[in-house]
């Protein structure tokens, strides 16, 4: 198990409706057989418990219905993924036990640098029925401010 360092850009594997998704995978390996089927072995962050973070991997399998577009949006090949890249990917949550484990990628969207990882937004509760939040008043007894309601 290898540990990060703060400012390493790795993002973390999270669940998205029906698929699983890395924001900032890094490319480790590549194997691409011809340009309809191959595989990647991308690394990503794991928060452990103590602020501690990891670097597991996961190995994807690409076929031809795996859509993989370059930094510009457009299509791209699967042989076009190199070593070292930084790339976003959705996968299918059905995972082997292996040791990297292996899922087949939905998608692989190439980046020409990593961004800034994004967690997964949580929803926000709804009030209804409560005045703006004042000084002084729980969060349980007011809605959430709009602009310009500050």
């Amino acid at each position: 198990m290898v540990f990060l360092m703060n400012n390493d850009p790795r993002g973390t594997m999270f669940q998205q409706g029906d698929i699983m998704r890395i924001n900032n995978a890094y490319v480790e390996d590549v194997s691409c057989s011809n340009n309809s089927s191959g595989s990647i072995l991308v690394s990503y962050a794991v928060r452990e418990p103590g602020q501690a973070v990891s670097i597991q991997q996961i190995r994807l399998n690409l076929n031809r219905q795996t859509t993989v577009t370059n930094a510009a949006g457009q299509n791209s090949c699967i042989c076009c993924i190199r070593k070292g890249m930084w790339v976003n990917v959705g996968f299918s949550p059905a995972m082997t036990r292996s040791i990297p484990p292996q899922s087949n990628a939905f998608w692989v969207a190439i980046q020409r640098t990593p961004q800034i990882p994004v967690p997964p937004v949580q929803p926000v509760p709804r009030f209804s029925r409560y005045r703006p939040c004042s000084p002084g008043l729980r969060y349980s007894r007011c809605r959430p401010c709009g602009p310009g309601l500050r």
